[in-house]
């Protein structure tokens, strides 16, 4: 019986087009997975697109070591026809026209002889594609992938598709499935799914899933780091890995807006006594003396949480506007994240987005009442009495009054939704 990989690679090879879709572009491990497999396959004689999201979010642009091939950002291409279906073995076609009219499209088909029967005519809607078979990497579910799913569902209804994760609450999706939960990173388990394609390596594929591999591994400062991953770098390397290009990219390009941003986060960051949670409010006009935005404090929060292991939970509270807040979440425990998450579901209409360790809450609630949300979740979070994740229990009561002022002051305002900044 063929593995999970044997099917997958019996897709590829059997494809005329690939489209290839990261679960968004600012996940820099799933955009080098899905750049090292777009260069694989398209060595192969395969023609292949990258389709990246519109996401005004995304904090990480493509890297340039990313774009000497034609897979930079591709936009969804799909198309529906109407397939009209004629038996033709008993009652053959002699000609088939075609006339428009105002309002109507009118389709002749001529028998040689006879008639043709219509209870024997059939016609469906045909989707035409920008890949015989699609591939998704790093996403749990197709709905992460936003508009370029919502867009063009039937597309991955109808064609074969490849889900590359390591997450293992991912929904069983695809076709095949390429999942793998002891893996720390997508490019991990690309390079199993390339190496198995491919007699050599190139060195700018090994540089793509470098990058991922450091991206993930936090440039294998996290603890949960494994040794596949240091294997798998050192491995790379022999292949011909850019390790300067790499270091360059995540580290060493930060402009001077995104510097003095991520210093008055630094300056801003309070702790509880155990220093557990580490809280801030980022202001508009943060935002504005430093000639940055929310997008550029989401790349800030991954450096910070890189850089400290002490902490269990950093919540950077941040203005969008004079109505709406928004909340940076980052840690890398999800038992924490979930936490906070769900009171701030009990306390707020809230709406999430989650980036490799950063989730991202949107509120309709000024700063000060996000900020005050914050500071009191943080107290719940780091109570003694939590004694399992799923079914922990609170020793001391959330106060009611608090969460009664929020409700009724989220209740008094308009319930218009905005889109996510």
């Amino acid at each position: 019986m063929p593995s999970h990989t044997d099917t997958a690679l019996a897709l590829l090879q059997n494809a005329k087009r690939v489209a290839i879709y990261p679960c968004a572009t600012n996940n820099t491990d799933a955009l080098a997975a899905g750049i090292a497999l777009a260069h694989a396959v398209a060595e192969h004689g395969t023609t292949v697109s990258v389709t990246l999201d519109d996401d005004p979010d995304a904090a990480t642009a493509v890297p340039d070591f990313f774009k000497a091939g034609s897979f930079t950002k591709t936009p969804v291409t799909t198309q529906s026809e109407l397939l009209i279906e004629v038996p033709t073995k008993a009652t053959p076609v002699q000609s088939v026209s075609y006339e428009r009219t105002a309002d109507k499209l009118l389709i002749h088909i001529t028998p040689r002889s006879g008639q043709i029967n219509p209870n024997q005519v059939s016609a469906r809607t045909n989707i035409q594609t920008s890949g015989d078979v699609l591939v998704v990497v790093g996403a749990r579910s197709l709905r992460e992938l936003g508009p370029r799913f919502t867009g063009a569902a039937e597309q991955f209804y109808q064609k074969p598709t490849i889900a590359l994760g390591y997450h293992p609450d991912a929904e069983p999706f695809a076709t095949v499935q390429l999942s793998d939960p002891s893996a720390r990173s997508c490019c991990a388990i690309a390079y199993d799914l390339i190496k198995a394609m491919m007699a050599t390596i190139s060195p700018q594929i090994a540089t793509a899933l470098l990058t991922g591999i450091f991206t993930m591994s936090q440039s294998f400062q996290r603890a949960m780091t494994s040794p596949r991953e240091f294997d798998l770098a050192a491995t790379l390397l022999e292949l011909g890995a850019d390790r300067h290009a790499v270091i360059s990219h995540l580290y060493k390009t930060k402009p001077l807006p995104t510097l003095k941003l991520w210093g008055r986060v630094l300056a801003k960051l309070e702790a509880d006594p155990h220093e557990q949670v580490w809280r801030a409010e980022i202001t508009q006009t943060d935002f504005t003396d430093t000639k940055t935005t929310p997008d550029t404090l989401l790349e800030v929060m991954h450096d910070v949480l890189a850089q400290t292991s002490r902490a269990q939970l950093i919540a950077v509270a941040y203005q969008r506007d004079t109505t709406t807040s928004g909340v940076l979440i980052a840690t890398t425990r999800s038992a924490v994240r979930d936490r906070f998450i769900d009171y701030a579901r009990s306390m707020a209409s809230i709406s999430t987005k989650t980036n490799q360790s950063i989730t991202a809450l949107y509120l309709p609630l000024p700063l000060a009442q996000t900020t005050a949300l914050v500071s009191q979740i943080g107290e719940q979070i780091v109570q003694p009495g939590y004694t399992d994740p799923t079914h922990a229990q609170r020793t001391q009561p959330v106060d009611q009054t608090r969460i009664s002022t929020i409700r009724r002051t989220q209740k008094s305002q308009p319930a218009t939704a905005k889109k996510a900044v």
